[in-house]
C-alpha cells in the first residue's frame, strides 16, 4: 500500500460549530507536529516507489507536519533525474523554493508573501 501510518503523529481536527445556520467557532484538536524518524523513512520509501509511475507531482501542504523538509529535498533529487511536472499547494510556499515547482497555487496573503 502506499497509505503511511506513524503510531507517534496525530491528524489535526478540526470541529466547526455552527448554531442557527451560522459559524460561531471552531475547535482544533491534536496537533502538527511532524511525523516520526520511522514515519518519515516510510514516506520516503513510498516516494521512490510512486515517483517512478507518475507523470506529474501534485503537494498539497497545509503545514502540519505530513511534508517534512526531508520530502521537499528527495523530490528535488527525484525531479533531477526525472523532471516531471510539480503542482504545489501549501500554506508555506517559501518551503518549496528549491523544489522548481511547475505550478503553485497560493491564496492572496500566500502570494503576497512568496
Amino acid at each position: 500500500g502506499w497509505l503511511v501510518v506513524d503510531a507517534e503523529a496525530t491528524t489535526l481536527r478540526k470541529q466547526r460549530i455552527i448554531a442557527d445556520g451560522q459559524y460561531v467557532v471552531r475547535v482544533d484538536d491534536g496537533d502538527t507536529l511532524a511525523c516520526s524518524s520511522d514515519g518519515q523513512r516510510l514516506l520516503l520509501d513510498r516516494l521512490d516507489r510512486a515517483f517512478a509511475l507518475v507523470d506529474v507531482v501534485v503537494v498539497s501542504d497545509y503545514g502540519y507536519g505530513a511534508c517534512p523538509d526531508s520530502l521537499i529535498a528527495r523530490m528535488v533529487q527525484l525531479r533531477t533525474a526525472r523532471p516531471v511536472p510539480l503542482v504545489v499547494d501549501s500554506k508555506q510556499l517559501r518551503r518549496f523554493t528549491t523544489a522548481g515547482a511547475t505550478i503553485v497555487s497560493p491564496n492572496h496573503l500566500g502570494a503576497r508573501l512568496l
